[in-house]
């Protein structure tokens, strides 16, 4: 009888310290309660992602998962350089081809922030922000859109210096 490898359900979380510290007391109380949480939905083995905007050896971010029982924990990557994209913001979500896609506040290019991928181990950056043209920094989550290709909000810049809502898919299209 050949064993069925079950695909864990994604749940994207976003928090404030370090990974590193995921023991604290406070992060300690936050895990338990999404554990209890999903248990009383039903929901077991959730593997959750989640981005840290001070984390890491840089401390400049990270990006990390674990299961809603607080085991299996690993830091999936680690942002070292500006360029790469710093103070990672709205979570991670996995994308329906399986990667991950997250995006950055600061850091690339024109240290307006960044959008990337993490698939099979490997991070790769997406995009670079340009401020007058996509506008910058990034606070909100991610979304894919049924038709395959994501959105995200930046909080200034762009042609208006208010902002853009910013539409892209992974093959390297990028509109405002």
């Amino acid at each position: 009888m050949q064993e069925e490898s079950i695909k864990p359900r994604i749940l994207s979380i976003n928090v404030m310290k370090s990974p590193y510290n995921y023991n604290s007391s406070i992060n300690k109380l936050l895990l338990f309660i999404l554990a209890l949480l999903l248990t009383k939905l039903g929901l077991s083995q959730v593997q959750i992602w989640g981005v840290s905007k001070d984390g890491g050896a840089s401390s400049i971010g990270t990006v990390f998962n674990l299961l809603d029982d607080g085991t299996a924990f690993s830091t999936a990557s680690e942002f070292s350089e500006s360029p790469e994209g710093t103070t990672p913001k709205g979570g991670a979500i996995q994308a329906s081809d399986g990667s991950i896609i997250g995006s950055t506040s600061f850091g690339g290019v024109n240290d307006a922030g960044t959008i990337y991928r993490i698939q099979n181990g490997q991070f790769t950056k997406l995009f670079d922000l340009i401020p007058n043209e996509h506008g910058g920094n990034i606070k909100t989550d991610i979304l894919e859109l049924n038709d395959g290709t994501f959105t995200v909000a930046t909080s200034n810049g762009s042609n208006f210096n208010g902002g853009a809502l910013l539409r892209f898919d992974l093959e390297g299209s990028l509109e405002v």
